[in-house]
């Protein structure tokens, strides 16, 4: 644990001379922030992707590391697969139920590209509109038994999680059992994430999360900010402040670059950079 807050103290100086400086873009230089949930650790299958890339892990190898259902709700909308990526939750941020139906269009405001997002009962779809009034649609249908859950594509297996006491098990279709994952508690605020050939501890500490010796949040309980910090080597580098107002949300890296996510009735405007990105309008 010395070593943990020594890591705390250290990223703590590297990140506080951003703390204070104005926002990088115009749309919100102004944020009443409030108050910020505690930081949680809960183990989590997430189906969907509403959500926001925050940090895709490349590992050693030149090609990102896919997203994985399995991984940990971390507090204030952020997610963390057991890859090592970090994501926002959009669908926290619109109020939507884990087992909620949707239907939500998406714009792009750069390509002017608008698709649809659906979930009915046990299915989610992915949905785009071509010139020729015919839909393409990319869809995952879920089956739940009592503790197992299993998600098919086109009626083939695509993977299954099951839980056994204090064990999550993952598994994909792949019949030579490669890519076998288990999440096993150790208690309510350590884990151990084993894959074939490694094992990651992940755990929270107070106002503290580690990820795998790679990742480290720090809710600073003086302030209204989250930091996420990336680790190589011992050091820290700073990825993201967050910051929640009234209907929004910032996330910010240390020379003011980031998201802006506006929330107004059913629609999420997306800002990066200081341009709108995209747009969610959710239909029903």
């Amino acid at each position: 644990m010395k070593t943990a807050l020594a890591l705390i103290v250290l990223c703590t100086l590297m990140g506080c001379q951003t703390a204070m400086q104005p926002l990088y873009f115009n749309e919100s230089t102004q944020l009443d922030s409030e108050v910020l949930a505690p930081l949680q650790l809960h183990p989590k299958t997430l189906h969907h992707d509403l959500r926001i890339d925050l940090m895709i892990d490349d590992g050693l190898v030149s090609f990102k590391k896919p997203h994985h259902p399995l991984g940990f709700d971390l507090g204030n909308g952020l997610f963390v697969d057991i890859n090592d990526n970090l994501f926002f939750r959009l669908d926290r941020m619109m109020e939507i139920g884990e087992q909620e139906d949707y239907l939500i269009k998406y714009t792009q405001q750069e390509k002017g590209r608008v698709f649809f997002k659906r979930r009915v009962d046990d299915q989610i779809c992915e949905e785009w509109p071509e010139e020729d009034e015919v839909t393409y649609a990319d869809c995952k249908q879920q089956h739940h038994d009592k503790d197992v859950s299993k998600v098919f594509v086109k009626g083939e297996l695509l993977y299954e999680v099951s839980r056994r006491s204090d064990e999550i098990h993952y598994r994909n279709a792949d019949k030579k059992n490669t890519n076998r994952s288990t999440v096993e508690k150790i208690n309510d605020s350590r884990y151990v994430i084993h894959k074939p050939g490694n094992q990651q501890i992940v755990q929270h500490h107070q106002d503290m999360i580690t990820i795998s010796g790679k990742i480290m949040l720090h809710k600073n309980p003086e302030s209204r900010m989250l930091s996420i910090y990336t680790i190589e080597l011992g050091d820290c580098k700073l990825l993201y402040h967050l910051q929640k107002g009234k209907n929004k949300v910032i996330i910010r890296d240390a020379n003011f670059r980031g998201y802006l996510i506006e929330r107004t009735a059913n629609t999420l405007k997306v800002f990066k950079d200081g341009e709108l990105d995209y747009e969610l309008e959710r239909i029903s």
